[in-house]
């Protein structure tokens, strides 16, 4: 595909909503500021009205040099008259600014002058507006929040990189078949096909939540949380929808140094190289160990759940596609489709309680766990053909290594399947290890098996239960 070179402007200067039938709000820090609605003469109350007319006009007081690359203003706090102490940070806002809000554009009027002149000094001190003037009068605020932008090149990423900040995004493509970005704000993007989307920030920005819808589209893969190299990152919840697309790399959750809280993935008639809840791996750092992989781990997802329908995933993960990821808790359910490899851990890393409902898939190879540890893992597989079907780790995706699980409940019917026991931690199972390791092996009579080894069955013979 030809190259897209898009020049974006500096920011988005959505429009400012009136400031009608305000009141004083009561909750407002104690200092020695006070706050009216009414103004002290005619003609301030007029200056206030005429500013609030022009503000989505070329004559508006705030200008394009006063936000900064890669935000937007917010919204209008309103103006208050306001008296306190001059020459010292005080409060120059009743109002309590939203969790969303990055900063502030705040503004005094000179009533000598007649003329507005910007706060310099304006901030926001847990979630209320304080700034130093010399003279009180009307006070005007304005929020800036954070605005969506491309990067044709990114080097931790090493492919151009959309960078949704937080902000709900859908993916599209337009009448010349290009793919086209549109955040909740309105602003389209056009990027190139192997653009790589960051639904959350790549600044350390914490976010409540991520939202991205993606529909007939091709890109390079879709990142649906934040990662920082400064720091641990935070995000509320997460929101993906997949349909009919080609990710010629994947989906996944969170990535370096970044702690998800919830997140529901919905993936529906679309192909993909992998898909996973998660990641702490940028370039060759680890943002986790593996010694101390739990909540207290830089990277990880608390609760997942995915639904995956009619795809051609090449390796699934329920748990973290790559690193120590840590992962707490997932219930993926998967409808038709066909899949390479299926794990119900990680790549590598933690994945603490897995719950898998696969039907009418197509497997080349199933596995309880990769490198890594999972600590539980219940399966329920139906009407699947599975040409290789390991109880544990195959050791077939990677050189056998320390892959773990400690237990797995499996209940098969249906379909056709090539049964394995595996080995654990680099064991092959025999008897008595497999009874501590596999507590359920339910298996209907509707269901053909193969043993793919010739000592599969004194291994679980004693384990399996026909239904």
């Amino acid at each position: 595909m030809e190259k897209c070179n898009m020049v974006l402007p500096k920011l988005w200067l959505q429009r400012i909503s009136k400031f009608w039938d305000k009141v004083v709000p009561e909750d407002y820090p104690e200092t020695s500021s006070e706050f009216s609605l009414k103004f002290s003469s005619d003609e301030v109350s007029n200056a206030v009205k005429s500013m609030e007319d022009e503000l989505n006009t070329e004559n508006s007081i705030i200008t394009e040099d006063m936000i900064s690359e890669g935000e937007r203003l917010g919204g209008y706090l309103g103006t208050y008259d306001v008296s306190g102490t001059a020459g010292e940070l005080t409060l120059i806002s009743p109002e309590k600014v939203s969790s969303y809000d990055i900063g502030v554009v705040a503004f005094h009027y000179n009533e000598a002058d007649s003329n507005w002149e910007q706060i310099e000094d304006a901030q926001i001190i847990d979630g209320y507006v304080y700034g130093t003037v010399e003279s009180f009068s009307p006070i005007a605020i304005f929020t800036i929040r954070k605005d969506t932008i491309f990067q044709e090149n990114n080097e931790l990423i090493g492919t151009p990189v959309y960078v949704a900040n937080g902000i709900p995004i859908v993916i599209t493509k337009n009448e010349n078949g290009e793919v086209v970005v549109k955040d909740a704000n309105g602003k389209e993007t056009i990027v190139p096909e192997d653009t790589s989307i960051v639904c959350g920030t790549i600044d350390g920005t914490d976010v409540e939540s991520t939202s991205v819808f993606a529909k007939g589209i091709t890109l390079k893969r879709i990142k649906t949380g934040s990662y920082s190299v400064d720091g641990i990152v935070k995000v509320g919840k997460i929101s993906c929808t997949v349909e009919d697309c080609e990710l010629t790399s994947g989906i996944s959750g969170g990535s370096f140094n970044c702690r998800v809280e919830d997140a529901e993935f919905n993936v529906k008639n679309t192909t993909s190289y992998f898909f996973g809840t998660g990641e702490s791996i940028i370039g060759n750092k680890d943002s986790n160990k593996f010694e101390n992989l739990g909540l207290g781990s830089n990277a990880w997802i608390r609760n997942a759940v995915v639904n995956i329908e009619n795809s051609n995933i090449e390796i699934l993960y329920a748990g973290g596609n790559t690193g120590y990821f840590y992962v707490h808790n997932v219930d993926m359910t998967v409808k038709g489709g066909k899949y390479k490899y299926v794990t119900t851990g990680g790549s590598n890393g933690l994945s603490n309680s897995i719950k898998l409902n696969i039907s009418d898939a197509e497997i080349e190879l199933y596995q309880s766990v990769n490198r890594g540890i999972v600590n539980e893992s219940k399966a329920k597989i139906t009407n699947c053909k599975v040409e290789k079907l390991y109880t544990t780790f195959s050791g077939e995706i990677t050189e056998p290594s320390s892959g773990t699980v400690k237990s797995v409940n499996m209940d098969i019917t249906g379909g056709e399947i090539t049964l394995y026991a595996g080995n654990n931690n680099k064991i092959p199972l025999d008897a008595i290890t497999a009874k501590e390791i596999i507590k359920t092996l339910k298996i209907s009579r509707t269901t053909t098996v193969n043993y793919g080894e010739t000592n599969t069955l004194s291994v679980l013979g004693d384990i399996i239960k026909i239904k």
